[in-house]
């Protein structure tokens, strides 16, 4: 297949294949929480927040293959309260690294854990 193609129209694909790499791994310089630092003190009646389903992609660290998640994330706010949308970026930030899929949760974890 590739011998049908002429030569010219692959100069580019070495500069394309890496942009689209630097595109897919863009989290890799990313603070993953500093959108979680993001959000103001818990108003009255709010006890938890839950979220269901929130879907990511992210690629394989040892196969440089894609793999979906679905996530379920579920948190008692302690004097602070995050927004859906700050906690849906911290996961993107996650998700656009190279990793293995059994780690995702733990650093998602991790990361809600830490300190704003």
């Amino acid at each position: 297949m590739l011998e049908e193609l002429p030569i010219t129209r692959l100069a580019d694909t070495p500069r394309r294949v890496a942009q689209t790499y630097v595109d897919v791994f863009a989290g890799v310089e990313l603070d993953e929480r500093a959108p979680l630092r993001k959000g103001g003190p818990v108003p009255e009646g709010v006890d938890f927040v839950a979220l269901r389903g929130l879907e990511f992609r992210s690629t394989c660290a040892h196969h440089l293959l894609p793999f979906s998640v679905s996530v379920h994330i579920a948190y008692v706010p302690g004097d602070w309260l995050v927004g859906i949308g700050s906690i849906g970026r911290s996961r993107q930030i996650l998700s656009t690294r190279p990793q293995l899929q059994e780690e995702l949760a733990p650093a998602a974890r991790q990361c809600n854990s830490g300190k704003r």
